[in-house]
């Protein structure tokens, strides 16, 4: 079995565009083998024929699934891949396998760009012990143990790197984020929460 954390060749001549895919049920985007070519692709085989064709007209450079600590599993069929161009939305919605389809945009290091990212996005490595929210009612899930949850993968959930290349701050924003159990207190938002 193929454990998909992380796919990806080098292309050091274009820039890769990376989008988030759906697939239409659990593990059925999930390929039994990843290759790399010569050229720097992959060569990506599935339990379906139709997908394997599938993706073979396409330059993929990177294919990741996303979120596969999560504990729900609606978010198991959630992939990140790198690909040749930024305009294929449309191609990859041909597929019946992909339910959804949205361009996520280009690595964020390439040399001499600016960069929006806080430089402490990055700081931990891995959580463990640290309650989610089990999507009910509002209601936590008891303490339990995430192995491999990167700190900063809630951050991911809403796009927050591609928020913070779009602007990273001004008064003319307003930015409302729902939270639980939040001290309406606190000195940073006291008489900012509408």
């Amino acid at each position: 079995m193929l454990s998909i954390t992380s796919l990806t060749a080098q292309n050091s001549s274009e820039n890769i565009h990376y989008y988030y895919i759906e697939e239409a049920s659990v593990d059925l985007l999930k390929p039994t083998s990843a290759t790399k070519k010569t050229d720097g692709t992959l060569d990506l085989q599935f339990n379906d024929p139709n997908t394997t064709n599938f993706f073979s007209q396409f330059e993929v450079y990177s294919y990741l699934r996303e979120f596969e600590w999560s504990k729900f599993t609606s978010l198991h069929k959630y992939y990140l891949i790198g690909l040749d161009s930024n305009a294929r939305v449309n191609e990859l919605l041909l597929s019946s396998s992909i339910v959804f389809a949205e361009y996520f945009g280009t690595i964020e290091d390439v040399e001499g760009r600016a960069l929006g990212t806080p430089d402490d996005y990055f700081d931990h490595d891995q959580i463990t012990n640290y309650w989610v929210p089990d999507g009910s009612n509002d209601v936590f899930a008891n303490d339990f143990q995430i192995h491999n949850m990167r700190a900063y993968e809630h951050l991911e959930l809403i796009n927050a790197r591609q928020a913070w290349n779009i602007t990273t701050g001004s008064p003319s924003v307003a930015i409302g984020i729902r939270d639980i159990s939040f001290n309406d207190s606190h000195p940073e938002i006291v008489d900012k929460i509408i």
